[in-house]
């Protein structure tokens, strides 16, 4: 295999002045299917590429036409891109390769010639293999690298020409991607590249990419013409690109606007300035030019008049309004758009528009060069100690309506433009000012720029590495002079809701406002201040009641209410004094004048001593039992979990969503805690309790109710949660449930504990599941019971776990009747991947449905449903396109009472009947008799489980996986069946967590009870009798639900192995599995991945067990499994360092090339720093010199030797034993130098040369080469120094050496075994990418690796040396590796 090296060694901006040339297949002869016999099919509707279509074997060819690469471009990296056409899971082989040089177009004819044709061209020697693992209907697929096969191809570069390919599969498997015929989907090549030199040209390219706007505002779009110059009822047009590519490093040049006349017109006017950021298509709403940012740059355009129809005229340079639109966020690949301001009236300067004919259309070109400068502005200061005059301007915390991200406006309170390429600073942390360093950054004189505070700087330089906290802090500003980093200003703000903010007034220099009306962008003269009330009492909990005071800016109004309505300018008491507070009460205030108002707020103060004024006056049986509880069981129970408090105009909706203030106290439970509040919109939700009087509620933190995401620790993290608990909510629910002390189903009283248990028990088993927590309810400012409040399961939620935006999830209801085909309702998502999902789990494809389905999750999911007693109800939600962001998950719906058993009766015994439930589902027993239950969600758990009457079917490795799960999260199925002591679902690990949220709701639950009890005595009730019972029926759950397991085939029968062997061994030490399991055959890998392959075969990767085995040194995990027919046992798995015997090391260790005086007294010193002596007898050298080591030769352990020309001219050296080669001398200028061992293998080599970067002094100048280290890699030049003759002086070489320093970080790296036979492992501290060259400087390989241990299968390789370049972001060095 041919493969040629790039040298990219001195370019120095081929990583960040690329370039991307895509071009589609453009006819449909040029891709072309050849079939054995040689005809062809020219017209396919897709492409075989495995080489097989049926029976007939085939090749696929395509041809690119006319393509044109700059002279100085190199090839980075280069790609075909081909879209699936039919769903398949095998994988196959693919062989591609180029045509030479320009490539004929190919004959239209279908007959046996064409193929003839095509075949005998002259094809490419280098290839790229493309190995693939299945395909996905539409799904983008990218070939591997084909810059080598370019570069073959066209080794002096591509002007105008056609490129052609040949794919040969190896008729294994299936992968078949669209062909020309589908348009939306044509095959294309990819060609990233550098070149210095670059340019960009678009075309308006649709109607609504131009138009004019009159004086008073009215759009006009689909005019055949513009009139740039101004008429007198228009000045305003504007020009739209798409998809604009200018390179992030890259300099513009030149930059201008073709446009062609419009008949004649008069001479002209037109200011021209760029629109900043990404704009959007024109409409025709008002004014939709002139309300669009533009630049403050501008650049002035005046014409002659124009005297003929359809000329060409162009725009002067644009460079800088461009520039400045880069500077302030613009990215290659956003659209890019220009205003026009005409400043005639004589309709001037007509040119066409998009309608003025498909060859007159403007056309916006960019030169530029990849120099690596980036975007500049003529005239900007840049001198980060001149910027003196910057300032934190305005904060939003939370984000507004103009920018939903946390922000940071900067005002330039100078009369000079800035363009802050570095050495500017913005940081949230006092003990870091340098946190963020601003770049690339334009800010006009006098104007503004803005920054979004979200961690994502991947999106451009306007976004920064830190993100603001809701309750308040300070931000710093920096900057760096002579040096040194200089404070220059700072902003402290507290708590600032959504689209409010707080700034400066004047900008720049003045004292901090609060905003109710924030300026984005703009002067915050324009800003609406926000009144800042001063309450005497913050919302708590009091022991008693008090007088609130509350104070406002002097001229001041302000309403109040104490019912809960929403207070106004025309609703509420007016406040003239101190506010008696003598019962448990919400406050709403809002205050207002001529500046502005203080929005309203809620204060909700929860008194101890409320226990008095409660009363059955409320109606709904509330209160009727309130003797069961005392005043200071009362007080106790109020404050001892956290309070939810939520205010409205009237009572929550079961049916739409209304304002809603929200206060979540938590300061009572944990000490220091500044509370909650925010609006939300509230409703009631849920099925039969949607109409209780005590309902489930829920809230949303979004736009709707003019705010954020609630950023607040609701909840508690959770230990050991394999998921982070997101920072930001936007829905929050509070659940009833059906079995509550309120409401009497199935004589049980209020079993609300099941849905935080069976939350965290789901956490335990690491699947994702909802935050929980017990918290008091109260409904404008009455007590409305005791709630379990969850984050709800929605996509507004998920991405704060699992990133991207809502907008690209899918969310399917599996509710009740919808449990086994679910529906994507509307708008919650994408139809079309749901129903992706249903159909390849009906095929039974389990290989695709994993890319689809987080199949860990769906396990997980189905062994806490069977185990709980639920209803048929669940949700899933995935992502759209991509898996790596999160595949389908699901989350059982309802699991209120999930543990009441199903008896009708409180005095039932412990044995349970099967029952089932109104919705579907059942207790544990029941499920098990339904079809649909134990097929789960969606029937996708069905069609992979099998049945119990015939243990061959189902898919044998689904099946495995849920008898791992089985095994892990409750035990074996066997013995007690109590399950494994520590599992979540064992007998003593369901009970404690039972006993333990008994006797966290004891006292909440009585107040509860008391409060809205069905009847007198379910306090009792609830303690005393459905308590131990329920926990007396935890053995029968946990045993009935492992037999069951075990009925269906899905528990495991054959036992675990035992790997006997140390964790540190050497390579002479066995290695035995214990196998307890008769009659079965044992299976093991040695990189830790399972032994069980796909859908149950062998893996690959596995070995079958005969024996005790021995290891060559390395660090291995070995995973074991027990397999007999249809039946793999439990995975055993163990970490095994093997190290090698105590070794010498043979390692060239100097070179004296060129001697000072005497030509022959050229010398090699040879070092054995290895862990032993090394015997040498019958080592060679043939290639530099001859010479073979006589018996008995022994480098004794960090010794050396001396292998000299002619040891009588050698003074010195005496500590060396001296050997004197047979024949040769040394080059002058440089020559490889190799010795092998007795059985003619390389141990060793180096090719050194007398040329840079190799030390210059050695050259014949006093000096010889020495190696620095002898655990550095002698194949470096960096590696070696010059080191006199004569004295202690050593001088290293030009290029820069490897301390011994370095060599301490670069060891972080490992490779090992060396020399190699079989398996190479690296280990790795960092994800790298890793080429492999030949000593003749060919690349044989290149791969990413991840960080870890990592085993490359090199047997294929023949003997030799091999050099290693393993590249990453915080090391890059090269190995020297020796194959056997």
């Amino acid at each position: 295999m041919k493969k040629i090296l790039i040298p990219v060694l001195f370019l120095p901006f081929a990583i960040s002045a690329q370039n991307l040339f895509q071009m589609e297949v453009s006819t449909q002869n040029n891709d072309v299917e050849i079939r054995a016999n040689n005809t062809a099919d020219i017209a396919s509707s897709d492409l075989e590429l495995a080489g097989r279509d049926g029976t007939v074997s085939q090749e696929t060819y395509l041809r690119f036409e006319g393509i044109t690469l700059p002279s100085d471009a190199v090839i980075n990296n280069a790609y075909l891109v081909f879209y699936g056409d039919e769903a398949s899971s095998t994988p196959t082989v693919i062989k591609i390769t180029g045509e030479i040089g320009g490539s004929l177009a190919y004959p239209a004819s279908t007959a046996a010639t064409t193929g003839q044709n095509i075949k005998s061209r002259n094809y490419s020697t280098s290839f790229a293999e493309w190995i693939t693992a299945g395909c996905v209907l539409n799904q983008k697929y990218q070939s591997p690298d084909l810059k080598n096969v370019i570069q073959e191809m066209f080794p002096n570069g591509i002007s105008n020409a056609d490129l052609a390919f040949r794919l040969q599969g190896n008729e294994q498997g299936a992968f078949t991607v669209k062909s020309f015929s589908d348009a939306a989907y044509r095959p294309k090549l990819v060609i990233d590249y550098w070149s210095m030199q670059g340019s960009t040209a678009s075309v308006v390219a649709s109607a609504n990419d131009d138009g004019r706007e009159s004086t008073s505002g009215v759009m006009t779009l689909g005019s055949a013409y513009l009139q740039i110059g101004g008429r007198a009822d228009s000045k305003d047009n504007a020009v739209r690109f798409q998809n604009v590519q200018i390179p992030a490093d890259a300099q513009i040049t030149d930059a201008y606007i073709e446009f062609y006349t419009y008949g004649a017109s008069p001479a002209g006017n037109a200011d021209i300035y760029s629109e900043i950021g990404n704009p959007d298509i024109y409409s025709t709403a008002a004014k939709n030019i002139t309300l669009r940012e533009r630049s403050v740059n501008k650049v002035n355009w005046q014409t002659a008049a124009w005297t003929a129809d359809f000329t060409k005229n162009r725009t002067p340079n644009l460079k800088n309004i461009i520039e400045e639109n880069r500077l302030s966020g613009w990215q290659s690949g956003n659209s890019l758009a220009f205003q026009f301001k005409g400043t005639g009236t004589n309709n001037s300067m007509a040119v066409r528009s998009f309608e003025g004919g498909v060859n007159y259309r403007p056309r916006l070109v960019v030169e530029y060069q990849n120099n690596g400068q980036g975007a500049s502005i003529d005239g900007a200061v840049t001198d980060p100690a001149l910027m003196n005059q910057l300032y934190i301007n305005e904060i939003s915390s939370q984000g507004t309506v103009a920018q939903d991200e946390d922000w940071i406006e900067l005002y330039n309170n100078s009369d000079d433009n800035l363009h802050i390429k570095g050495g500017i600073y913005l940081s949230n942390k006092s003990t870091d000012r340098t946190l963020h360093e601003l770049k690339n950054i334009f800010i006009p004189a006098h104007g503004f720029a803005v920054f979004q505070a979200d961690k994502k700087t991947e999106k451009g330089n306007q976004h920064l590495n830190f993100d603001l906290k809701n309750s308040g802090a300070t931000i710093y500003l920096s900057r760096k002079e002579a040096g040194n980093i200089v404070s220059q200003n700072e902003l402290t703000y507290g708590n600032v809701p959504f689209n409010q903010s707080v700034g400066r007034l004047p900008n720049g220099t003045g004292s901090l406002t609060n905003f109710i009306t924030p300026t984005y962008k703009v002067s915050n003269a324009e800003g609406k201040q926000k009144l800042d009330l001063a309450f005497s009492k913050e919302r708590g909990i009091y022991p008693s009641g008090f007088d609130l005071t509350i104070s406002a800016p002097a001229g001041t109004t302000i309403k109040y209410t104490l019912d809960g309505k929403y207070p106004s300018e025309t609703v509420g008491t007016v406040y003239s004094g101190p506010i008696t507070i003598d019962k448990t009460s919400v406050v709403k205030v809002y205050a207002y004048n001529a500046a502005g108002n203080s929005e309203t707020i809620a204060q909700t103060y929860v008194l101890k001593n409320n226990y008095a004024n409660e009363n059955t006056s409320g109606g709904y049986n509330q209160w009727l039992y309130k003797s069961n509880i005392t005043a200071d069981e009362y007080a106790q129970a109020i404050a001892e979990i956290p309070v939810v408090s939520v205010s409205t105009n009237a009572e929550p909706s079961n049916t739409v969503w209304a304002q809603g203030s929200v206060e979540y106290i938590d300061n009572n439970v944990y000490s220091g805690r500044a509370n909650f509040f925010s609006n939300s919109m509230t409703r009631k939700f849920g099925q039969e309790s949607v109409a209780f009087y005590n309902p489930n509620l829920k809230f949303k933190f979004n736009a709707d109710a003019g705010v954020k995401k609630a950023n607040y620790p609701f909840f508690d993290a959770y230990p050991g949660d394999a998921f982070e608990m997101p920072e930001k909510i936007q829905t929050i629910e509070l659940k009833q449930g059906q079995d509550n002390a309120t409401r009497n189903v199935y004589n049980l009283g209020f079993m609300r504990y099941s849905e935080k248990i069976s939350m965290n028990l789901q956490k335990e088993m690491g699947k994702y599941a909802l935050e929980t927590r017990y918290v008091n309810l109260f409904i404008n400012g009455k007590y409305r019971g005791l709630k379990t409040m969850r984050n709800d399961f929605n996509p507004n939620n998920l991405e704060e776990v699992f990133g991207d935006n809502d907008d690209n999830y899918t969310k399917v209801n599996l509710q009740d009747g919808y449990f086994t085909n679910g529906i994507v309702e509307a708008g919650d998502g994408d139809t079309a991947v749901w129903n992706t999902i249903r159909s390849t789990a009906t095929a039974r494809n389990f290989q695709q449905f994993k890319n689809l389905v987080d199949v860990d999750d769906l396990i997980k999911f189905q062994i806490m449903f069977m185990f709980t007693d639920t209803e048929n109800e669940a949700v899933a939600i995935t992502h759209n396109t991509d898996a790596d962001v999160m595949k389908a998950k699901f989350m059982i719906n309802d699991t209120d009472g999930s543990f009441f058993g199903g008896l009708t009766a409180s005095s039932s015994n412990v044995t349970l009947n099967p029952l089932g439930f109104a919705g579907g589902g059942g207790n544990y027993k029941y499920k098990w008799q339904l079809t649909a239950s134990r097929n789960g969600p969606g029937a996708l758990f069905g069609q992979f489980m099998g049945s119990n009457t015939n243990a061959s079917t189902g898919n044998l490795e689904f099946k495995t996986l849920v008898k791992d799960a089985v095994l892990k999260y409750i035990g074996p199925a066997s013995g007690s069946f109590s399950g494994t002591d520590g599992a979540p679902l064992s007998v003593a690990h369901v009970q404690n967590k039972m006993t333990e949220t008994m006797a966290e709701l004891d006292r909440v639950y009585k107040l509860d009870a008391a409060y809205m009890g069905y009847t007198g005595n379910v306090y009792q009730q609830w303690k005393t009798v459905d308590y131990p019972r329920i926990l007396a029926q935890v053995p029968e759950r946990v045993g009935f639900t492992l037999k069951k397991w075990l009925e269906y085939n899905m528990a495991h029968t054959l036992s675990a192995t035992n790997i006997l062997a140390a964790d540190v061994i050497t390579e002479t030490d066995n290695i035995q599995i214990d196998n307890p399991n008769s009659g079965t055959q044992l299976y093991y890998t040695l990189n830790g991945k399972d032994p069980m392959g796909n859908d149950g075969v062998v893996s690959s990767d596995a070995h079958l067990y005969n024996g005790t085995f021995t290891l060559p040194a390395g660090n291995y995990s070995i995973a074991v499994r027990p397999f007999t027919t249809n039946n793999w046992g439990p995975i055993s798995s163990k970490a095994v360092k093997v190290e090698a015997p105590e070794l010498g090391k043979f390692v060239i260790a100097g070179i004296n090339y060129k001697p000072l005086t005497n030509g022959d007294a050229e010398f090699v010193l040879i070092s054995n720093p290895g862990n032993a002596d090394l015997d040498v007898s019958g080592y060679t050298i043939s290639d530099a010199v001859n010479y073979t080591f006589p018996q008995g030769t022994v480098i004794g352990q960090n010794q050396t030797i001396m292998l000299a020309k002619n040891l009588s001219l050698i003074s010195g050296f005496d500590q060396y034993a001296k050997y004197q080669w047979t024949s040769g001398s040394l080059s002058n200028s440089g020559e490889p130098m190799t010795f092998k061992d007795v059985s003619g293998n390389t141990i060793d080599y180096v090719s050194y040369s007398s040329a840079a970067p190799w030390p210059a002094e050695a050259n014949g100048q006093g000096y010889y080469l020495k190696l620095i280290a002898p655990d550095l890699d002698n194949t470096l030049p960096g590696s070696w120094e010059s080191k006199s003759l004569t004295s202690s002086n050593a001088k290293k070489g030009s290029s820069k050496p490897v301390d011994k320093t370095e060599a301490v970080t670069l060891a972080s790296i490992r490779v090992y075994p060396n020399p190699v036979k079989d398996v190479l492992h690296i280990d790795l501290k960092e994800k790298s990418v890793i080429t492999i060259y030949n000593t003749g400087g060919q690349m044989i390989e290149t791969k990413s690796l991840n960080e870890g241990n990592n085993t490359l299968h090199v047997s294929y390789w023949n003997k030799g040396i091999y050099l290693i370049s393993i590249s990453g972001q915080k090391e890059t060095k090269t190995y020297k590796v020796i194959k056997e």
